[in-house]
């Protein structure tokens, strides 16, 4: 059964979308509109490591750590398929197993895509502007007062169905099971803790 589930790997180093001009960084975190974001930033801003970079403004947009949970976790099983270490049939068939499910629950974190989110920014030790995911209007609003002008980044989420078929059932179906099961909920959550904090107080303020 572990042999299945990806090996428990938390790779080191942020990255950032950083304009030198405007002095503004956005941090990049997998799974919280990372593909929109890189399609919609003007070519002003470089993909780089964020240790590089100093004394600038910081921004980054998060989401809630459930929903990121299962994407991060479709888009692990999908990459395996993808790379040849699994089929879709086993992996569909291990999400039918509580032992499975023990098993990631217990791990929960295992690689960039499900790693703790205020992780990507604890190395900057400074103040950070936190967006939501699922209301982006104060970001593209914070992004206007610096002078840029940004296209809807929602309209780059559309998608592929043909292309992502595989991670979008399974995406189905782990939804499905933690939907259905409050005590997978308790633990995804709980793990999260501080994520959820801080997606908690940024909903509060935009809502």
């Amino acid at each position: 059964m572990r042999n299945e589930l990806i090996e428990c790997e938390i790779k080191p180093g942020a990255m950032c979308w950083y304009d030198a001009d405007k002095k503004l960084s956005i941090i990049h975190i997998p799974k919280c509109g990372t593909n929109s974001i890189k399609k919609a930033v003007p070519d002003s801003f470089k993909f780089i490591p964020l240790e590089y970079i100093l004394g600038v403004k910081y921004c980054a947009i998060i989401r809630h750590p459930l929903g990121r949970w299962v994407s991060g976790m479709a888009t692990n099983f999908s990459n395996r398929i993808h790379n040849g270490h699994t089929t879709y049939e086993k992996v569909m068939a291990m999400l039918d197993e509580p032992e499975a499910w023990e098993y990631m629950l217990k791990v929960c974190a295992f690689e960039v895509h499900t790693k703790p989110q205020h992780l990507f920014w604890e190395p900057i030790k400074g103040k950070i502007r936190l967006f939501d995911a699922e209301n982006r209007n104060p970001f593209y609003d914070y992004l206007a007062n610096h002078g840029l002008e940004i296209e809807d980044l929602h309209q780059h989420n559309v998608r592929n169905f043909d292309k992502n078929h595989y991670h979008y059932l399974i995406w189905s179906r782990i939804d499905l099971v933690v939907s259905n099961n409050k005590k997978y909920q308790e633990k995804i959550n709980c793990y999260y803790k501080k994520d959820r904090m801080n997606y908690v107080k940024i909903r509060a303020k935009t809502n």
